[in-house]
C-alpha cells in the first residue's frame, strides 16, 4: 500500500493496525480502505498525544520503582506539575521531558533555570495546601528515544 512502516511507531500495535484494517475493509471498497490505511499511519501524533503517552511511560516506570502516583497534570498558580507521588514517605514532585531525537539535546537538558523555577513555584503551592510539613522532592523522567531514564533530585 506503500505505508511507510517508519512512521507508524504512534500506532499502539501491529494488532491495533490489523484491528483497524479489517474494520477498514468491512465498510470501504479497496481503494479507499488502502488510502486511509496510508493516511491513519503517515500522520504524526501531535505534541499534545506525545506528551501524554510520556507521561503514562513515565507513570508505569515509577510505578515499578515503587513510587505510588497520587495526580497527575496538577494545576496550581505556580504552573503546572506533570506528576505528584510519594516515594516512602516523600512527595516527589515528577517533571516528565521527552526527546525522540537528539537535535534540540536531551531531554534532561530540556529541564532549565526557567522550568525549574517554575516548578519549585508550582510544588510549593500545592504543599502549602495539600502537604505543609512533608518532605519534599523533585524528580525528572527522562524519555530519550527508547531510553527511560529517572534522576532522583537534579535540583
Amino acid at each position: 500500500f506503500g505505508i511507510n512502516t517508519a512512521s507508524t511507531s504512534h500506532c499502539s500495535s501491529v494488532r491495533s493496525i490489523a484491528i483497524r484494517i479489517a474494520e477498514m475493509r468491512a465498510r470501504c471498497t479497496p481503494f479507499k480502505w488502502s488510502h486511509r490505511i496510508y493516511e491513519m499511519c503517515s500522520k504524526a501524533p501531535s505534541t499534545s498525544a506525545k506528551g501524554r503517552d510520556g507521561e503514562s511511560i513515565a507513570m508505569a516506570f515509577l510505578r515499578a520503582r515503587g513510587y505510588r502516583v497520587l495526580e497527575r497534570n496538577v494545576r496550581v498558580p505556580g504552573g503546572e506539575i506533570d506528576l505528584v507521588c510519594l516515594d516512602n514517605e516523600t512527595l516527589v514532585f515528577v517533571e516528565v521531558k521527552r526527546r525522540d531525537g537528539i537535535s534540540f539535546g536531551s531531554a534532561l537538558s530540556a529541564v532549565d533555570a526557567r522550568k525549574r523555577r517554575k516548578l519549585r513555584t508550582a510544588a510549593a503551592d500545592y504543599a502549602q495546601i495539600v502537604a505543609p510539613n512533608a518532605r519534599l522532592r523533585f524528580d525528572v523522567v527522562a524519555l530519550d528515544g527508547n531510553r527511560v531514564t529517572l534522576h532522583r533530585n537534579p535540583f
